[in-house]
């Protein structure tokens, strides 16, 4: 896991609820590709201050501790076979 902060273009998972009210338990599971970025905002439920929020390719926004970026997966540079392919 990286300690990096969530940028547009990272791919996130909402895998917790908001602390202020529970909201976004229906999305837990949602993954997303991040369009923006929100640098303060509220809670549309419970008109909370929240430190932050990430709007998917919709109209959704979530606030930025309900999301967890999920690194690429590394590619090797080379990969090796045990087998030869014969025409």
């Amino acid at each position: 896991m990286s300690s990096k902060p969530i940028q547009v273009g990272d791919l996130v998972m909402v895998v917790r609820v908001t602390p202020c009210c529970g909201l976004c338990a229906k999305f837990i599971g949602h993954t997303f590709i991040v369009q923006r970025i929100y640098m303060y905002g509220r809670c549309s439920i419970c008109n909370n201050t929240n430190n932050g929020g990430a709007q998917d390719e919709g109209r959704h926004w979530f606030i930025l501790p309900t999301l967890k970026r999920i690194d690429p997966l590394a590619e090797p540079e080379h990969i090796e076979t045990d087998e030869e392919i014969h025409a």
